[in-house]
């Protein structure tokens, strides 16, 4: 199972497409929207802090694609097909997407943290539980991606359902504007996004120190991936893939 991971692992680090998107592309948004925001806050500083979750969310919210394309792109199909006659359970080879996605998500999301204090001195006194959080969500993300092959097997159609699940969640979210703005019917809606929540608790935590809130939002996403992992190792059909 190591050997599996490992393998999987290493593919990932030598696709240049998410090295981009998720060690570099989340590092532009944060740079370009804060300055383009940033005469709503004392200083461009202050923005960064303020827009630097909110990106965050929305990038690793939709990182499960990377799970299903891993799986079913024709372009990675026949060296899966190939891992079908190791010696290992057969379900085990379609939930290690799951867990190699997951370990190349939260190195490029400590990279991301990582980067952001060097360039803008972006430091949170706070910040072990809400990088935890988020590293649950990219589990979560990934989960859900493989979850869904069991039912999809048509990559153009999974990229369809997760970019509409993401830009429905951010801009449900407000993460990038004002709720005040809005009337008390779509605030009510807006307040039912569960990435609205995750945002919620993180600020509370990352400015407040209390974890309550998260701890039981971290509690949820893990009883929700394992539900879909279960679900897959039961139901999972490898001749299907063959």
């Amino acid at each position: 199972m190591g050997k599996l991971l490992y393998f999987q692992f290493i593919k990932i680090c030598k696709n240049k497409n998410i090295i981009f998107q998720f060690m570099i592309l989340p590092i532009l948004l944060i740079s370009v929207i804060s300055y383009l925001l940033s005469e709503n806050f004392q200083s461009y500083g202050e923005s960064v802090s303020y827009y630097f979750f909110p990106v965050m969310l929305f990038m690793y919210v939709g990182y499960g694609v990377n799970s299903s394309f891993s799986f079913l792109d024709l372009a990675n199909i026949e060296g899966n097909r190939r891992l079908f006659f190791m010696p290992v359970k057969k379900e085990w080879i379609i939930i290690s997407h799951v867990f190699s996605q997951t370990m190349f998500g939260v190195f490029s999301l400590f990279v991301n943290y990582l980067v952001s204090y060097i360039l803008f001195r972006n430091y949170y006194s706070n910040f072990v539980f809400s990088f935890f959080a988020l590293s649950i969500l990219i589990f979560l993300s990934n989960a859900l991606g493989i979850w869904i092959t069991i039912f999809i097997t048509n990559t153009i159609v999974i990229e369809e359902i997760f970019t509409v699940i993401q830009i429905v969640l951010a801009l449900l979210g407000g993460g990038f504007y004002s709720l005040e703005r809005i009337a008390n019917i779509p605030r009510f809606i807006v307040y039912l996004s569960p990435l609205k929540w995750l945002l919620d608790v993180i600020n509370v935590y990352t400015y407040t120190g209390k974890i309550r809130g998260i701890v039981f939002l971290i509690f949820g996403m893990m009883c929700i991936s394992i539900i879909a992992l279960a679900s897959v190792y039961k139901r999972f059909d490898p001749y299907k893939y063959i």
